[in-house]
């Protein structure tokens, strides 16, 4: 059996995982406000409003890995796992963590 997940990101500082064939919420994480979010079977990666981004683990919840260095709101974030690369971006500074 194949599972469609979405998931997520507020404000109120939560990441939701939810079931697209039910429309349930399966999972809340604790995290922090979120302007952008992707994900992998193994983690979460967060764009913040707090000049942050953050990696999570999946499973657990827990924060893995927090970049800073931004001077303003994290407005967008991608990576490439194949490469092990994170790409953020704010209004005017783009940053890349390895």
């Amino acid at each position: 059996m194949t599972f469609y997940l979405i998931i997520t990101g507020s404000d109120d500082r939560t990441v939701r995982l939810w079931d697209c064939d039910t429309g349930q919420c399966i999972k809340i994480f604790r995290t922090h406000t979120v302007a952008d979010v992707k994900f992998d079977s193994k983690q979460i990666i967060t764009a913040s409003f707090d000049n942050t981004a953050a990696c999570w683990d999946m499973v657990t919840g827990e924060r893995v890995r927090h970049y800073r260095g931004h001077i303003g709101a994290v407005f967008t974030v991608d990576y490439d796992e194949e490469v092990d690369v994170l790409v953020t971006g704010e209004l005017e500074v783009q940053g890349i963590w390895c």
